[in-house]
């Protein structure tokens, strides 16, 4: 598969985004073994714009995944009925997220 940025996650709401979009695989110093998802954080709202750089190992995609899972476990998420779409869509960024940028653990 191509190696394109993703929008792994896409919160929008009231005219406001925030959006976390991994843009590459690195090797950072100190982690030797260990590949890292580059990504960036954007926030877009009314009052402030900007954005910041980050990293992400394999351990924060799990989590994310985790959490992603709670709704499974018959927790739920929703406060309106009709808005899971998030949820679909969520799961749909993280798969391809695996798919296209494979890491590899230390």
């Amino acid at each position: 598969m191509a190696e394109e940025s993703i929008d792994l996650i896409r919160l929008e709401g009231g005219g406001n985004t925030v959006i976390l979009r991994i843009t590459g695989k690195e090797t950072r110093q100190g982690l030797t073994g260990t590949d890292v998802l580059a990504g960036e954080f954007h926030v877009d709202t009314p009052f402030v714009r900007g954005s910041l750089r980050t990293g992400l190992l394999p351990e924060d995609l799990r989590q994310w995944q985790q959490a992603l899972d709670m709704p499974d476990a018959g927790h739920d998420v929703a406060w309106r009925e009709g808005t899971d779409t998030w949820f679909d869509d969520a799961y749909r960024r993280l798969d391809l997220t695996w798919e296209t940028w494979s890491l590899k653990e230390g």
